[in-house]
């Protein structure tokens, strides 16, 4: 019998952390099904130059230019010539067509962020980007890996006809980073700081120009880094001098397949995918707080100062996430983009989800 043939896109940077996550589920899944799959690992530039069966995947959206790192395909001599830079009001194209390519099968199996996948797929996703919402690490498993991260799945897969098989770190907890020196909060007052959506009405209500990363072109992410600002990002996707940890948001990710694809494998096989996801979950996020913890390790030696906020300045942070709880409990889109507020069963909904999570 020929082994299956499946395509697992690379969709995120760094790419070595994606990489190894799927490498580890065909180590896995080969465990439990020898000889039955034959699975190909495809970074965005292998995919676009072997299939190109969804060009909008060429669309990049534009770095912060010195607070961020850009692609590794960029280390190739042809990249510009495969990826167009893309502001960030573009780039929901790129993830329409990707999230579509999964339904179909152009994609078969790939590993996406949580901020995209409530942004551009299923908005009750938008919910664990919320700041404070996990108390620790155990608390993260315990909601994730339990009856609200099984129930959570099961909808996504009602509502789009995509997958999720397991949600995973890919980076830990996000940090602030700049260029200057950030001693505390206070610093971050009039700073201008770049957010994830569900975070910036948090940032706001403490006193900083946070804004999201869709209010900014090409040019003025190009200037971004040069003047007095500050980015909300991980540890392995930050490029600067100065971090202020946090611990306020979990960078989580997901394992996705098309409902197609899955319904054409035997029950045997459905039970090895599912179980190769959960370990695999289990040990990317050991992975990630490795890689955390060697990251602070390293810093000083690397130039990089790493300043951690005191508990009183996380209540004071905490004291005002509330404003970021309203935004998404009150507006349709997780971004607010279309002004468009939630209605009564929709905003029930997303208030009952967050306080399960809570009172876990």
């Amino acid at each position: 019998m020929a082994r299956l043939k499946l395509k697992w896109l690379i969709a995120h940077h760094p790419q070595y952390l994606f990489v190894r996550t799927a490498k580890k589920f065909r180590d896995e899944l080969e465990k439990r099904c020898p000889g039955e799959f034959d699975i190909e690992i495809l970074t965005m530039k292998d995919y676009l130059e072997k299939y190109n069966e969804v060009p909008e995947l060429n669309l990049k959206v534009h770095s912060l230019n010195g607070l961020e790192k850009h692609w590794e395909t960029y280390k190739h001599s042809n990249a510009k010539d495969i990826f167009k830079p893309a502001a960030w009001s573009e780039i929901k194209k790129k993830w329409k067509a990707y999230f579509e390519a999964l339904k179909d099968g152009r994609i078969d199996i790939s590993q996406t962020q949580i901020t995209v996948i409530g942004l551009h797929l299923f908005k009750p996703f938008a919910a664990l980007d919320l700041p404070f919402l996990f108390r620790d690490h155990d608390h993260v498993t315990k909601a994730l890996d339990g009856k609200i991260g099984k129930s959570l799945r099961n909808l996504i897969e009602t509502k789009t006809g995509i997958k999720s098989l397991g949600f995973t770190y890919s980076g830990g907890y996000r940090i602030i980073g700049s260029n200057h020196d950030i001693e505390n909060i206070i610093d971050l007052k009039e700073t201008p700081l770049q957010t994830i959506p569900t975070t910036t009405e948090m940032w706001k209500g403490f006193g900083s120009k946070a804004f999201q990363r869709k209010d900014l072109d090409i040019n003025e992410s190009n200037d971004f880094a040069s003047k007095k600002s500050a980015i909300e990002t991980t540890y392995l996707r930050f490029n600067g001098t100065n971090i202020l940890k946090t611990n306020h948001s979990m960078f989580l990710t997901s394992i996705m397949t098309g409902t197609s694809l899955f319904e054409k494998l035997t029950p045997k096989q459905q039970k090895a995918f599912e179980e190769s996801a959960f370990a695999v979950s289990k040990i990317e996020r050991k992975w990630s707080l490795e890689d955390c913890e060697k990251y602070e390790r390293e810093a000083e030696e690397k130039g990089i100062q790493i300043r951690e906020i005191t508990e009183e300045q996380r209540n004071v942070l905490e004291n005002n996430s509330y404003k970021a709880y309203d935004f998404f409990y009150e507006n349709r889109h997780p971004n607010g983009y279309d002004g468009k507020k939630t209605d009564e069963e929709t905003y029930k909904n997303r208030k009952r989800l967050v306080q399960e999570i809570q009172n876990l």
